[in-house]
């Protein structure tokens, strides 16, 4: 199941998730992780019996909208999740009269985004020591 929150909220049932992904897994610095957009972002909870095993975000800049931060728990990828929350935000963003959506994909995710319509922006980049692409979607 996917519900829509806020920072506010529910920051105690996101940050393990990603701090399990990102900041354990990935080896990103805990200071890259965490910063001023989580307050202002839409977040997607995925949950599967009652454990939250999944999140993402979504920023709203004017007319545009960043995602990001997209984390599922090792255990329990490939079962469409990491799907659910994107199509989730999509919507959300969708709902509220965004119809541009960026996001920095690492490499190894474009197929997904690529599936649910989002096309490459320029060249690859290293975000964080991690190689990265700027995709988007318009709708």
């Amino acid at each position: 199941m996917i519900t829509l929150t806020t920072w506010e909220e529910s920051q105690e049932l996101i940050k393990p998730v990603r701090s399990q992904v990102f900041v354990i897994e990935q080896s990103i610095p805990e200071s890259d992780e965490w910063d001023d957009d989580d307050a202002r972002a839409i977040h997607a909870l995925a949950t599967l019996d009652d454990q939250v095993v999944g999140t993402g975000r979504l920023i709203i800049h004017g007319s545009q909208a960043k995602m990001g931060r997209m984390a599922v728990l090792e255990e329990k990828r490939s079962q469409g999740l990491g799907r659910a929350i994107l199509q989730a935000l999509i919507q959300a963003g969708v709902d509220i009269g965004i119809n541009n959506f960026i996001l920095h994909a690492q490499v190894h995710a474009m197929p997904l985004y690529a599936s649910e319509g989002f096309t490459s922006v320029g060249e690859p980049f290293d975000e964080v020591g991690i190689p990265h692409q700027m995709m988007q979607l318009i709708k």
